[in-house]
């Protein structure tokens, strides 16, 4: 019996000896395995304690600044936690000093609630500055200071459920680096649940990435970006400013972008709800691979300027082999209102901003779908803006995928622009621009001025050698157009479509298929208007117009259609080649006209033609229409057709 005590008594102080090992290794570099909880407690807690005892509820720290700074590296499985109770942390009350600083990766900090929980920076510049990968910051009122949650060294960072409250901005990421000479990671940022009650921007981001061109080599990761079901209420400038995703002067290396997610939030008041803008320029040799930029089901009230304002992706001054992939872009179901004047809806800014390809470099863009949105301001409803597919050499190519403007309800003062502008400008060699067709589709459309205003300048723009420039189709379906201006307005600005092709350069542009809309409106139902387009055109270069088929709409308006071929196809030259594509009007329905129902005019087309140039134009069919109450119904009227000087 003795011995059998002796035996537990030696066990007991075994252990004891073991547990004092412990408590005293705690309290050195290694405190925890990953997933540890760590308490803080404004009210109750000393910073004197361990780490060990740190991890009791009952003897916690005090401040949040010790427990940051105190905490060990977690894992991307496995963070630790630093779980903070309900109380104001500050300098005043207990002692923390600003910016609270995470240098150690993979760490949580979990507020009680972001209505009991207060970090009051007390007016400092930032409150929580973030430089290591997988912070979380969850669950409190950051509130008084310039920025709520700053970064300038990492993404990575996950923000949930706070509120912002007093603040200039209230997540601030701003990266930027020069003359980089090693590979480079952004990790996924997830920004969710949050209430930004701000002065200047509720989320800023900004990542320039510049590489040091002379190094080849190197892989630049970005990933994901989702904002997801956040409140913000503005004072006058934007809740979401996307500043810049850049990277630039890669040689030999390789760009991997993840999706772009925005969904789920509300804007309230403000200039712009979003504000987009990516680059990636000055690459040679280099693999491109860019995700989605989808921003759907969020709500937009009384923004001043725009409630978005996406600024896609511009791939400028690309050499060598670079290869470009870019994702869709999806803008669906999103709700937008505003009184304030001039306020536009979805603007689409720069979306074909390519420009300066050389040797064989090549870029294959996804599909844009914008449907199912509500869109009610007091300026444009939806704007997509094609410009500068510009200056391509050599063997390069731009491939763009479709458009598809479907099921929106549109009250504005204008409805939707499609506008093309130095679109397959400077183009030589065997360079390629190909667009996708568009699909304008069942929208409802209530506006002020133009419904559906479709417009092309310095397109086919000093194109040389064998360039080509190929566009896709342009449907227009199903649409209820009304409005005090005009249905469907399709302007090619003066000479500048199709101007100084020469060698075997080829441009075709869109044909037209309008069928199934109908036409309440007060002025004209579909207008084309051109003028000195093609010009100067020579050598062995072609020019294909396009054609129409009309068939299937109600027009109720001043005029149903109106079509003005003026100076078509000026000054061509030397075996030069000229297209004007069928037009077929048929199936219509015309009520109520105060003007003509039907006006095709070729006036001075092929004019100053010399040299062996040809002129095209294709078959005109108008059949089967009913016209109801005009005041004259169909003329097709040549003024002054033109025939080859030589």
């Amino acid at each position: 019996m003795d011995n059998k005590k002796r035996r537990i008594g030696v066990f007991i102080a075994a252990m004891l000896a073991i547990s004092v090992f412990v408590a005293l290794s705690m309290s050195g570099t290694v405190y925890a395995d990953p997933g540890t909880i760590y308490y803080v407690n404004a009210a109750t807690g000393n910073d004197s304690y361990t780490p060990a005892q740190a991890q009791n509820p009952s003897t916690p720290w005090k401040t949040i600044t010790h427990a940051v700074n105190t905490v060990p590296a977690g894992s991307p499985a496995d963070p630790n936690i630093i779980y903070v109770a309900a109380g104001t942390y500050d300098n005043t009350t207990n002692g923390e000093i600003f910016p609270i600083t995470f240098n150690n990766p993979y760490v949580k900090l979990i507020g009680d609630g972001n209505t009991t929980t207060t970090i009051d920076g007390e007016g400092v510049a930032t409150i929580l500055d973030i430089n290591a990968t997988g912070i979380t910051v969850e669950g409190f009122n950051i509130t008084n200071a310039t920025n709520g949650i700053e970064s300038d060294d990492v993404g990575g960072f996950t923000i949930l459920n706070n509120l912002f409250c007093d603040v200039s901005d209230g997540v601030h990421l701003d990266i930027s680096e020069t003359d980089l000479a090693t590979d480079y990671t952004v990790d996924d940022i997830l920004i969710e649940g949050n209430t930004f009650n701000i002065s200047n921007y509720g989320v800023y981001l900004d990542i320039e990435l510049d590489y040091n061109d002379t190094l080849t080599g190197f892989t630049v990761t970005i990933g994901d970006i989702d904002i997801l079901d956040n409140l913000f209420n503005m004072g006058t400038t934007d809740g979401i400013y996307i500043d810049d995703i850049y990277v630039g002067d890669l040689n030999g290396g390789s760009i991997s972008m993840g999706d772009v997610n925005i969904a789920g939030n509300e804007f309230y008041g403000g200039s712009t709800g979003i504000d987009f803008y990516g680059y990636f320029g000055d690459l040679t040799d280099t693999t491109v691979a860019v995700g989605d930029v989808v921003i759907n089901d969020n709500i937009f009230e009384n923004q001043t300027s725009e409630a978005m304002y996406i600024d896609y992706y511009d791939a400028g001054y690309w050499y060598g082999t670079t290869t470009g992939t870019f994702g869709d872009m999806v803008i669906n179901d999103n709700e937008i209102t505003s009184a304030e004047p001039w306020c536009d809806g979805i603007y689409v800014s720069d979306y074909a901003y390519w420009f300066d390809f050389e040797d064989d470099a090549s870029l294959t863009v996804g599909n844009l779908y914008i449907k199912g949105n509500e869109i009610n301001v007091s300026g444009g409803g939806i704007d997509v803006y094609y410009e500068y597919a510009y200056g391509l050499e050599d063997d390069t190519s731009v491939t763009m995928g479709e458009v598809s403007i479907k099921d929106n309800i549109i009250d504005a003062s204008y409805g939707i622009y499609l506008e093309y502008y130095d679109f397959g400008e400077d183009m030589y060699g065997n360079s390629e621009v190909t667009t996708g067709d568009v699909h304008i589709e069942g929208n409802d459309i209530d506006t002020d001025y133009v419904s559906i205003y479709i417009y092309y300048d310095y397109v086919a723009y000093y194109m040389e050698d064998d360039a080509t420039l190929l566009m896709g189709d342009i449907y227009v379906e199903d649409n209820d157009i009304c409005g005090d201006g005009d249905g469907i307005y399709l302007e090619y600005y003066d000479e500048d479509v199709g101007y100084e092709m020469y060698d075997d350069a080829y441009a075709e542009l869109p044909d037209y298929v309008i069928t199934g809309n109908t036409f309440d409106v007060t002025g004209g139902g579909i207008d084309l208007y051109t003028y000195e387009i093609p010009y100067d055109v020579y050598d062995n270069a072609t020019f294909d117009f396009g054609g129409f088929f009309i068939d299937d709409n109600t027009f109720s308006c001043i005029y149903g259609i109106f079509f003005d071929y003026d100076d078509f196809c000026y000054g061509n030259s030397n075996n030069s080649a000229t297209i004007i594509g069928d037009i077929t009007v048929t199936n219509n329905r015309f009520y109520d006209l105060d003007w003509e129902a039907i006006v095709i005019c070729y006036d001075d087309i092929g004019y100053y033609m010399y040299d062996y140039s040809t002129l095209d134009v294709g078959d005109l069919a108008i059949t089967d229409n009913l016209i109801d109450n005009a005041s004259f119904g169909i003329a097709v009227v040549p003024y002054y057709v033109y025939s080859d000087y030589d």
